[in-house]
């Protein structure tokens, strides 16, 4: 059972590597596609997902496009409960979908200010140091850099 993920270039695409890196930390059986987001061709490479037309999208092995990082880590979690994308534990898991909101739709000063390049370092400071550097919800004595990912560490 393999899926099908179109991304852009991950090291320059955040939407992109996130897509990514739920099948490779997961260990998901994943064929990856590129598509031409900084060329001018994903409308034409994604037309045959339609209506995808933003990246990262996949095709699930039953034919099924998602898209959205969101309803693609659900997706997963349903097909794929073993592999423990959420917690099992119910106060856990809300707790992780909210963590994943947040840095899904959140983080504004620091998507701004750092997109792209992610082979590249940056300084930690101003509204970047203050949306990584605070504490946790629910969490208030564990640094948010210092968990290796969020729903196994919950």
């Amino acid at each position: 059972m393999t899926y099908d993920l179109y991304i852009g270039d991950h090291t320059f695409s955040s939407w992109s590597l996130r897509g990514w890196l739920m099948f490779e930390r997961f260990s998901i059986p994943v064929q990856t596609h590129m598509v031409g987001l900084y060329e001018g061709t994903l409308q034409q490479d994604l037309a045959k997902l339609g209506p995808a037309r933003l990246v990262p999208v996949m095709r699930c092995p039953d034919g099924t496009v998602v898209g959205d990082t969101l309803a693609m880590a659900e997706t997963l979690a349903e097909r794929h409960p073993q592999a423990g994308l959420w917690p099992a534990n119910p106060a856990a898991r809300a707790l992780a979908r909210w963590m994943v909101a947040e840095m899904h739709s959140g983080f504004t000063a620091l998507r701004t200010d750092c997109r792209g390049a992610y082979r590249g370092l940056w300084s930690v400071g101003g509204g970047r140091g203050r949306s990584l550097c605070r504490p946790a919800p629910g969490r208030p004595g564990l640094p948010p850099l210092a968990r290796p990912w969020p729903a196994q560490t919950l």
